[in-house]
C-alpha cells in the first residue's frame, strides 16, 4: 500500500517508522493547504491512501507553542504564559501562518474531495491514553492500508519528541475562565468537526467527544471553583 499521513501534530507520540516502503509523513502544514493540495493530489495520485491523524485541539495548541518556545527560544510562550498565550496567539485562535484555525476548515476540503475509502481519520488518544487500544488502533491501521498484521512484532508505538514529558509534565497552570473559553472554542469546532466526519462514516462520532470531553473534564476537576487555576495536562 501507498500512503501520507496527514499529521497538523508538533511533538507526537507516534512511530517514525514507515511502515511500507511508500509510506510518507506529511509536515504538519499539508493538512491545512487542503483547498489546493486535495485536489492535486489527487489528480497526480489517485490511488492513493491518507491517514490524518487529530488531537484534542488545546492540547495540539500548547504543543505547538511549547515547541516554538523550546526549540526556537522563540514565540509566545517567551513572552506571556500558556492562558494567554492560547487565547490570543495560537493556532485555535490566531494561526501565524494565516491557515485554518478549526480542524473543521482544515479538514473540510479533503473529506469533500478524497474518496471516503481511502481516507482515515486517527484520535491522538485513543495512541496514547490506553495500550489496549492503543493495539486495536493499530490493528485497524494495518488493515487499512492491506499490511501482514503481525508485522511489525512490536505491538507498540515508540515515544519520540515528547515535550509533554519533559517540559512541565506535572501540567501548565490556566486561570478557570481562561480554560473554559478555549473549551467552548474547541468543542465547538468537535462538533462540526464530528458532523463532517461522520457524514462519510469516518469516525464513531459520540465515542470521540467523549474522549475530549474527559480531557477538559479532567483538567477542570482541578479548578472547581471561579478564579482557580487550573492545572492543564496536555492528552
Amino acid at each position: 500500500s501507498s500512503f501520507i499521513r496527514l499529521d497538523p501534530l508538533h511533538g507526537s507520540r507516534s512511530s517514525q517508522r514507515r511502515v511500507s516502503g511508500y509510506g510518507r509523513r506529511a509536515k504538519p502544514t499539508h493538512v491545512r493547504e487542503g483547498v489546493e493540495l486535495a485536489p492535486r493530489l489527487l489528480r497526480m495520485m489517485p490511488w492513493l491512501k491518507l491517514i490524518v491523524n487529530l488531537r484534542e485541539p488545546i492540547s495540539r495548541a500548547a504543543s505547538m507553542l511549547i515547541h516554538n518556545e523550546d526549540r526556537n527560544g522563540m514565540g509566545c510562550l517567551s513572552r506571556k504564559d500558556m492562558g494567554t498565550c492560547l487565547l490570543y496567539a495560537s493556532q485555535i485562535t490566531k494561526p501565524s501562518d494565516g491557515g485554518p484555525a478549526t480542524y473543521y476548515d482544515a479538514l473540510y476540503p479533503w473529506v469533500n474531495t478524497w474518496p471516503a475509502n481511502q481516507l482515515m481519520v486517527i484520535q491522538y488518544e485513543e495512541l496514547t491514553q490506553d495500550e489496549e487500544r492503543e493495539r486495536d488502533e493499530l490493528t485497524r491501521v494495518k488493515t487499512y492500508l492491506g499490511l501482514d498484521l503481525s508485522w511489525p512484532k512490536a505491538e507498540g508505538l515508540e515515544l519520540r519528541n515528547a515535550r509533554r514529558f519533559k517540559i512541565n509534565a506535572d501540567g501548565w497552570k490556566v486561570p478557570r475562565e481562561q480554560y473554559l473559553k478555549l473549551v467552548e472554542i474547541a468543542r465547538s469546532d468537535m462538533i462540526r468537526l464530528l458532523a463532517l466526519l461522520g457524514s462519510k462514516q469516518l469516525v464513531n462520532d459520540r465515542a470521540w467527544a467523549e474522549r475530549w470531553e474527559r480531557v477538559w473534564e479532567e483538567t477542570l476537576e482541578t479548578c472547581p471553583t471561579d478564579g482557580a487555576e487550573c492545572t492543564m495536562v496536555l492528552s
